[in-house]
């Protein structure tokens, strides 16, 4: 039995997989065959399929998965793992070599049952900025009920390759005849194969590096509703998790709310035309009512979009500000401030550029 599987889901995307076999997998087979399975599930329309196969290595193990839906792809494909650990990668996913050697060391040392990966990113205002974890010390470890309290707002396996876990089957095809159309599925499965004693450590360098992306396929509300619903599943397995569920499930309207507002800023393509603001008015009444401390969000959303738009952008500036201005007089942070709002209409409008090639192009297809 190998140490990782790599388990990676795809549909109809021949040329991100292509690349992710050209970036990372083939040199994964070069130096750590021995240690390293990689499993491709395939839920593509046929020719995509053929394409598919006859592209990747034969090293690699490629199964044909003909039923549809994300959540039955993820549950198939960690079904057939059969490893020590595994990690579940996206098709697109960008991996940083050093990164994944220093996970590969907490591997091999196979003591951890959950091993955190940082994910390095690029802001708005093309700043480097990299998730480590504050609240878990660098090289060291915790358990699970301790990551659990630690953050509040933080929900662990919620981006799709941010960790690897010891693998444990019992549990998966349960979780999927309950959530079978959750695009957050690997959530709840991952969460249970772990207990509340689990140990969790974090690697030390950034192992992803995530690039965001311009157009979402799935839809915001959908999205929430399956984030919250995992939130739920993971409460019935840890009721302790349920003292700071609130946090979590406002950390993930904040987020739907976040997106919302960058469609309208045109920072973001949706390609449905969901009344999105309505339906997270009705999602905060519902969860909320009228809970003081979260009153902001409805403040928010009734908002006329314009001035949502103007809010957002002096949030995101203010922001950069705090993180990235080391001035000392009041004159020097508000020349900051205006650089930094320039160059955020900058990219606004290189976005909306993107954008529009994107929706021409789909158009044509």
């Amino acid at each position: 039995m190998k140490a990782l599987t790599i388990c990676i889901p795809t549909y109809n995307r021949v040329e991100q997989l292509q690349e992710l076999q050209n970036n990372f997998l083939l040199v994964v087979l070069e130096h750590y065959a021995d240690l390293v399975d990689i499993l491709v599930m395939d839920q593509s329309d046929d020719a995509f399929a053929v394409s598919n196969q006859c592209a990747l290595d034969e090293r690699i193990i490629y199964r044909k998965n003909t039923q549809r839906g994300y959540a039955n792809n993820v549950s198939v494909l960690l079904n057939e793992a059969n490893s020590t650990y595994i990690w579940l990668v996206s098709d697109d996913d960008h991996i940083i070599w050093d990164g994944f050697q220093a996970l590969m060391l907490e591997v091999i040392r196979n003591q951890a049952d959950c091993i955190l990966l940082p994910i390095k990113t690029c802001t708005l205002f093309d700043e480097t900025f990299i998730e480590n974890y504050p609240f878990l010390k660098r090289s060291n470890s915790t358990t699970l009920d301790e990551l659990l309290v630690r953050d509040v707002s933080y929900l662990p396996f919620i981006l799709l390759s941010d960790a690897v876990v010891r693998l444990n089957k019992q549990h998966i095809s349960s979780i999927y005849q309950q959530e079978s159309n959750n695009i957050f599925i690997q959530v709840p499965i991952l969460f249970s194969m772990l207990q509340l004693s689990s140990k969790i450590t974090v690697v030390a360098t950034p192992v992803i590096h995530y690039v965001n992306d311009y157009a979402m396929q799935w839809k915001i509300v959908s999205g929430l509703d399956s984030r919250i619903s995992a939130i739920q599943m993971v409460i019935e397995r840890f009721p302790s998790f349920k003292i700071n569920a609130d946090s979590r499930i406002s950390a993930a309207i904040w987020g739907a709310i976040t997106l919302s507002v960058e469609r309208d800023t045109g920072l973001l393509y949706l390609p449905h035309s969901e009344n999105i603001r309505q339906a997270l008015r009705l999602r905060v009444l519902r969860k909320f009512k009228f809970q003081f401390q979260y009153l902001s969000m409805l403040v928010v959303l009734l908002l006329p979009k314009f001035m949502a738009v103007t809010l957002y952008k002096v949030i995101a500036v203010g922001l950069n500000v705090k993180m990235n201005d080391s001035s000392h007089t009041f004159v020097e942070r508000c020349q900051f401030f205006i650089r930094s709002y320039g160059m955020l209409n900058k990219k606004i409008k290189s976005r909306q550029c993107q954008i529009k090639h994107f929706k021409s192009q789909h158009a044509v297809t």
